[in-house]
């Protein structure tokens, strides 16, 4: 749509906001908003939270796993309010195929999510609600800190493998739902603010999704993992250690260490597929999609600096 550019007390240059957009979004005399500067174009949004209607949820003859899709969807969403019916207090576990009390199920899935709780209970019913709200502030420090719980896994694999040390492999395990429940809070900000121009919300959010993928890799790795004796191979784990540092560093100072960045990661795919051990070289072929997912997240974070 196009719109005529007014000139007001000589030097002030104001557009006209569409009427039918400025309903939908509540926008009122006073409002802030959020502009945002391009080389060829300015991108207006809505400076105050977004809302998200009531969400009702039947989950009756769902699994343990359909569950888990929907609840954590209308979470990221950001849903302020998710009522849940059921007609059968137990529901089954997608893999064994045991039989689960369905408000167990909710209550364990709602515990690996920040900022809501079941309120209310009855018989076959359940409401979650927001117990504090989100704030677009709290977003870039969020972000970062998975970036910073990556690194942590990579530190936490590399002593597993070299103290043979068990222990370690369970602290991957719980870091990795700890970065799942972070990514998961990180889109449901980007859901409920608009501050961000759409184009800076779908390449964070690809970026999120990408994320989590890195860290499920971490977890995929750490079950059953051969003997590694060599010290070869057991540089690859070092190597992996540096490719996410880099990782990290360079989508903070893109231009000054992306060249590096993606060298390290040719070097590492290399020293993988180069390992003798079959068994070994198809296990350590996760952290190859690793390398790949991280530079696929790189190519997003490119496209907010065109």
């Amino acid at each position: 749509m196009k719109r005529k550019v007014i000139q007001l007390a000589g030097k002030t240059l104001v557009v006209s906001l569409p009427a039918k957009w400025a309903r939908k979004c509540g926008v009122k005399k006073g409002d802030e908003m959020e502009v945002e500067e391009s080389e060829t174009g300015l991108s207006i949004n809505c400076a105050s939270s977004a809302t998200c209607e009531k969400y009702v949820l039947d989950i009756s003859g769902f699994n343990d796993s359909l569950i888990w899709y929907y609840l954590t969807s209308a979470y990221r969403r950001g849903c302020d309010e998710i009522e849940i019916t059921f007609d059968n207090n137990l529901t089954e576990n997608a893999r064994t195929r045991k039989k689960l009390p369905v408000k167990n199920v909710i209550s364990n899935i709602v515990d690996g999510l920040v900022g809501i709780e079941v309120v209310r209970h009855g018989k076959q019913y359940c409401l979650i609600k927001e117990i504090s709200s989100v704030k677009e502030e709290e977003f870039e420090s969020v972000f970062r800190k998975i970036f910073l719980l990556l690194l942590s896994l990579g530190e936490e694999l590399s002593a597993a493998i070299n103290e043979n040390d068990p222990e370690r492999l369970e602290n991957i395990k719980y870091t990795e739902k700890n970065i799942n429940k972070l990514v998961f809070f990180c889109e449901r900000i980007l859901n409920k603010s608009r501050a961000f121009s759409s184009r800076k919300h779908q390449v964070y959010f690809f970026v999120l999704e990408e994320l989590e993928e890195i860290a499920d890799c971490f977890a995929k790795f750490s079950g059953d993992i051969p003997e590694i004796k060599g010290i070869k191979e057991k540089k690859i784990f070092e190597e992996i250690n540096e490719i996410t540092r880099l990782f990290y560093e360079a989508f903070y100072e893109t231009e000054k260490k992306i060249s590096e960045f993606h060298k390290k990661r040719l070097k590492v795919n290399s020293m993988i597929r180069d390992i003798k051990d079959i068994k070994l070289r198809e296990k350590l072929g996760v952290f190859i999609k690793y390398n790949d997912l991280m530079m696929s997240a790189m190519h997003a974070k490119l496209m907010t600096l065109l």
